[in-house]
């Protein structure tokens, strides 16, 4: 979708631009946190290194375990109302982290930031499903294009943010009120609107999913449906490949590359800004083409990637290639996750969006433990070949969903029920 057509659809739903500067101010926010914390534990309350990753494990053990019960409130409780409450539950965890910086306490993090975890589960998983439900069926995966964007564009920017205030304020503390101040800002934008979301959405926000049957139920519904489990597979083995370089390209950049930080920094602002520009319309594509078409060739454009990555010396080719790569992954993650939206059953929007990302949490959380394993003991090219491996695994799931070149959806709908 090109800008024009992007600014088109938000005119027919202005609604769509509260949805994302909520968006943007939430991810702000838990990027600032998740950001300073490790700072401020080792630095300024001197607790044990070991326990920072304890911490923030924990916040995404609790956020993944969680999605698929939260979207499924969402189905049946109102889409709004969950993400409200997750906001809720962000801003009292944010005021405590505050206080507790304040007073340089330590222990109660360990609760504490796990709890926010809940709350992340019960926002991202809501808001995504709602910009599905305003969303034209014509701009679907453009749409999800748009919350993939407010995601990485929140995460820059609140990392570049709570750094700065750091820097200036000498304190984490300043940060954290930062955080908190985003959270209570996307709280209350919602609510000043929520009646017109409401009017927007009709009844698509609290329907509940098959009401006659219980939750647990339902899920067993989804975890019985052939399509589904394997488009939760695919999303986990993406997310896996991507989080087994977070603990390696710093170390692959400075002992490989001999890059210093500045240039480092330099990169990722250039390959983060080129994608933004193109970012709509590469997910547009999942709804102008058909969208196993687009997903398999996002996966194939990655597998290749990461595995001539470790060949590249050259720093203008490794951020062509950076950016090739993310290229995939904004192509990608809509094609997939508006293919999970097709084969949802009537109502469980919140239930489907929330089983597929559990599997990419799932995916996050394994990714750096095993990249960071296999590059201590094999070594440093190690990690590319594992992610390139990942990558392939989930291609060739990829063929195993039939479409159908005129109705793609319908097609992986009726696959479903012959499970």
């Amino acid at each position: 979708m090109h800008r024009g057509g992007v600014l088109r659809m938000i005119l027919k739903q202005p609604i769509l631009i509260v949805l994302i500067a909520a968006a943007l101010f939430t991810q702000c926010a838990f990027a600032s946190l998740i950001c300073i914390l490790p700072l401020y534990l080792v630095e300024e309350a001197n607790a044990p290194k070991a326990f920072t990753g304890l911490v923030i494990s924990g916040f995404a053990l609790v956020e993944t375990t969680l999605k698929t019960f939260s979207g499924s409130l969402g189905d049946r409780y109102g889409r709004l109302r969950i993400i409200q409450a997750g906001l809720l539950v962000t801003i009292c965890t944010a005021a405590s982290i505050c206080t507790m910086s304040v007073l340089r306490m330590w222990i109660p993090f360990i609760i504490v930031h796990p709890v926010a975890g809940a709350g992340a589960a019960m926002i991202w998983t809501s808001l995504t499903a709602l910009l599905l439900d305003i969303a034209p069926s014509e701009s679907k995966a453009a749409t999800l294009g748009i919350d993939n964007l407010c995601y990485l564009t929140g995460t820059v920017a609140g990392a570049a943010y709570s750094f700065a205030v750091r820097h200036h304020f000498k304190s984490s503390t300043a940060a954290f009120a930062g955080a908190l101040l985003s959270f209570v800002f996307a709280l209350t934008l919602l609510s000043c609107t929520s009646r017109r979301i409401a009017s927007v959405t009709g009844q698509a926000a609290t329907r509940p999913f098959k009401t006659k049957v219980a939750m647990m139920g339902s899920f067993m519904q989804l975890c019985q449906n052939k399509p589904m489990l394997l488009l939760a597979l695919i999303l986990g083995l993406v997310q896996f490949a991507i989080a087994a370089q977070v603990p390696v390209l710093p170390v692959y950049a400075h002992v490989v590359l001999k890059l210093t930080d500045a240039q480092i920094s330099a990169s990722v602002l250039v390959i983060a800004f080129v994608l933004s520009l193109f970012a709509i319309p590469l997910s547009h594509l999942a709804d102008l083409l058909p969208r196993l078409s687009v997903m398999r060739f996002a996966l194939l454009i990655g597998a290749i990637g990461f595995a001539v990555a470790p060949k590249l010396k050259a720093l203008p080719l490794i951020i062509l290639l950076g950016m090739l790569i993310g290229a995939g992954w904004v192509m990608g993650l809509p094609a997939v996750l508006a293919t999970v939206d097709d084969i949802a059953s009537s109502g469980g929007r919140g239930l489907s969006i929330g089983f597929a990302t559990t599997a990419q949490g799932i995916g996050f959380i394994f990714g750096p433990l095993l990249g960071s394993l296999v590059m201590s003991q094999i070594g440093m090219s190690a990690p590319f070949v594992l992610s390139g491996v990942g990558l392939l695994f989930a291609l060739l799931l990829s063929t195993m969903l039939r479409t159908c070149p005129s109705c793609e959806g319908a097609a992986l709908r009726d696959s479903s029920h012959g499970v």
